[in-house]
């Protein structure tokens, strides 16, 4: 009898320790706080994430972070698919140009009670980042991640084979023009050049850079028409086309065998993002600072920042992790992955963000001070669509830049009124 009742005492004992184990698992896991990081992050990046991440966790017992990471071109899909099935991110990557549209539509958090409430200091951002991430003149639905700017990439192999001084602040549009002919060489006399001075800046990134230099403007003011069909922006964008057409210093857009990777282009209009692209190349080249038009020296910046979707459930950590990945330190983190320019001021010219290759790395910061914002709209990238059709045929030599531009007027202004 008496063994029968320890056995009882004993599983009475072990019941009780059952039921203890399961409420302190209920509570731990109670006390446990999910969260979801959404990016779109190539290979470098996203290690570099998960090693922040794992860093934020080991600091915050209690805190379990999932990374949600999609190609660039289905990130946006992915992210409002989410957010319509009321399961969004609760701290995510924004870039400026798909920021109006999310502001417009209420799905991001204002993030203004928490800023004011902890003090974060937004003046240790670039003010262009700033800027982008405004809308209508509202602050606080986002935190600046990254910033950019596009400089020139010269083939210093090239410039040395043919004696040329390499490209330096007091270079115009005109030097460009000037020392991309005696880049552009037929060597085995076959009438098709075998270098080419200068690759088109084309792209939409790009050919901005051209059209600020010249005086010229996409959209007005207020951002409600499109001006690009008038006098400068054209100039501009025909001196591109005149490029590979008239001066034949470029080879055609989309033209594989000459590229500035292959090392027969003497020079390439290139973002930060590009140096990744360029480190394994058999040459050695540089940047420097692009060249001054008849209207100054304008560079393109693009911003990058950090949002929380209205959505999320647990707003109060959300934010604190995403303090986390703003701090100086993890923007230095970032920084040295070479995908971007950290948006904070003193990350950005921390040694590790600024050295490295190539050699003059630092012009991407040093290019800030001319630094401007594309005109983004709600309607920004249908707008670029649309502007990327009507020019294809002048980057192809079949129209010029002032009929293409008039013609594509209507569809801009259309799409304008639809903001």
């Amino acid at each position: 009898m008496k063994l029968r009742n320890v056995h009882k005492q004993v599983l009475m004992i072990g019941l009780c320790l059952l039921v203890m184990l399961g409420v302190w698992l209920s509570a731990v896991r109670a006390a446990t706080v999910n969260l979801t990081f959404a990016g779109r992050m190539g290979p470098t990046e996203l290690a570099t994430y998960e090693k922040l991440l794992r860093e934020y966790e080991a600091k915050n017992p209690g805190v379990k972070i999932r990374i949600e990471n999609y190609s660039a071109s289905e990130y946006d899909n992915k992210i409002l698919v989410e957010m319509a099935a009321g399961t969004p991110p609760d701290v995510m990557y924004i870039h400026y140009s798909r920021f109006p549209q999310y502001a417009k539509s209420g799905a991001l958090f204002d993030l203004t009670p928490f800023i004011e409430r902890d003090k974060f200091d937004l003046d240790q951002f670039f003010p262009a980042t700033r800027m982008q991430l405004k809308y209508k003149g509202k602050e606080g639905l986002g935190i600046p991640r990254e910033t950019s700017s596009i400089v020139l990439f010269y083939n210093q192999d090239m410039f040395d084979e043919f004696g040329l001084a390499y490209p330096n602040k007091d270079w115009t549009y005109d030097t460009t023009l000037e020392v991309a002919r005696k880049l552009s060489k037929d060597l085995n006399n076959d009438g098709t050049n075998d270098t080419w001075g200068i690759l088109a800046p084309w792209q939409w990134f790009q050919r901005v850079n051209v059209v600020w230099a010249f005086g010229g403007s996409i959209l007005n003011a207020d951002y409600t028409a499109f001006t690009m069909n008038q006098a400068p922006a054209v100039k501009a964008i025909q001196w591109i086309a005149d490029l590979i057409w008239k001066h034949k210093v470029s080879p055609q857009v989309g033209t594989s065998s000459f590229t500035f990777t292959r090392g027969n282009v003497g020079m390439f209009y290139a973002g930060y993002w590009d140096i990744g692209y360029h480190k394994g190349n058999n040459f050695i080249w540089d940047a420097a600072m692009l060249p001054s038009g008849p209207a100054g020296r304008y560079v393109r910046t693009g911003t990058g920042g950090y949002a929380i979707p209205a959505g999320s459930k647990n707003k109060e950590e959300a934010w604190k992790l995403l303090k986390y990945l703003a701090s100086y330190e993890a923007m230095v983190a970032i920084g040295e992955t070479g995908v971007a320019i950290p948006a904070h001021l003193q990350a950005a010219l921390h040694p590790s963000v600024i050295g490295g290759y190539p050699k003059n790395r630092r012009v991407f910061v040093e290019s800030l001070q001319f630094g401007r914002i594309d005109p983004v709209t709600t309607v920004w990238n249908e707008m670029n669509a649309a502007l990327d059709k009507a020019l294809a045929p002048v980057w192809a030599g079949r129209e010029d830049a002032q009929h293409a531009l008039s013609a594509v007027e209507p569809t801009i202004n259309a799409l304008l009124k639809q903001q």
